[in-house]
């Protein structure tokens, strides 16, 4: 295969959304994934412009927000509903990019119980994979087990296969997964479920992990503990054909490198992986 690169604007705190166009256009990115909140209020039609005139492709976008529970570093709305309400509202507006699919995040149960968060959460699903549908987008679950420096205890989802069973049980055969390298470099069987599941895998997250010193902490790509190489070999053998899509959080970098350079680090960094994969045992 041949890999397209994008980034998420997520990890682009400093910069304009026409700057992360040109910026990526300049250094040879194929896409972004774009964040509906570094949009602001509306309307998205100058954006718009701006963006289908620079013939990059619209990766695997966000909402303004992304967890359809709460969780500790992002609890504002702390209605569901209201959360649910700005994830489709985000939908609708990727889907004028022509964004390729939406991702989410589950959230942590806490005050509601896991009954009651498994309740709102499978309701929830099921009206984002009806609203992306309709607007010929994909609905991607990314199983988050760390927030922060910190695990998450008992994650409604912690692995590839238990995103695809929950998919399953709701009756949705086209759901797909975000992977990031951070979140899953040593769960059990990450490789051979990237190798067994690549179809069903919209992105990888690209990024790199060591032991976090604060809350964004995270290295570009190859620069860390987080088996980046044997990742992408998997993927290739499983006949992948999504995104690498830079996600890099770091406090650090940010204030070490201006947002263009810190673009041109990241390609760098995935093509570099990408031409050094090699099959490794998992930590």
């Amino acid at each position: 295969m041949t890999p397209r690169y994008s980034a998420h604007q997520l990890c682009l705190p400093a910069s304009t959304f026409a700057d992360d166009v040109r910026f990526a256009v300049d250094l040879g990115y194929d896409g972004l994934g774009i964040d509906v909140g570094k949009l602001g209020p509306g309307p998205d039609s100058a954006a718009v412009e701006v963006f289908r005139n620079s013939g990059l492709r619209a990766g695997v976008g966000s909402a303004a927000v992304w967890n359809i529970l709460p969780t500790p570093n992002f609890p504002e709305p702390a209605d569901p509903e209201e959360r649910v309400a700005l994830i489709l509202d985000g939908v609708r507006r990727l889907a004028t990019f022509g964004s390729e699919s939406v991702f989410v995040v589950l959230g942590q149960p806490h005050a509601l119980g896991v009954d009651e968060a498994w309740r709102v959460v499978d309701d929830a699903l099921l009206r984002l994979h009806a609203a992306a549908h309709e607007h010929d987008m994909t609905l991607s679950i990314e199983p988050m087990v760390r927030e922060g420096g910190r695990m998450i205890e008992e994650p409604l989802v912690g692995t590839i296969e238990e995103t695809l069973a929950l998919y399953d049980r709701l009756g949705i055969d086209d759901g797909m997964v975000v992977a990031d390298i951070w979140h899953l470099h040593d769960s059990p069987g990450f490789l051979e479920s990237l190798r067994t599941h690549a179809h069903r895998i919209s992105a990888l997250q690209m990024n790199d992990f060591h032991p976090p010193r604060v809350w964004r902490d995270r290295l570009m790509p190859g620069a860390g503990q987080g088996n980046v190489r044997a990742a992408l070999a998997a993927l290739d053998a499983g006949g992948f054909d999504g995104w690498l899509d830079l996600e890099v959080f770091s406090d650090e970098l940010w204030a070490e490198l201006p947002p263009r350079e810190f673009l041109a680090r990241g390609l760098d960094a995935m093509r570099t992986s990408w031409n050094e994969r090699a099959p490794e045992v998992a930590p």
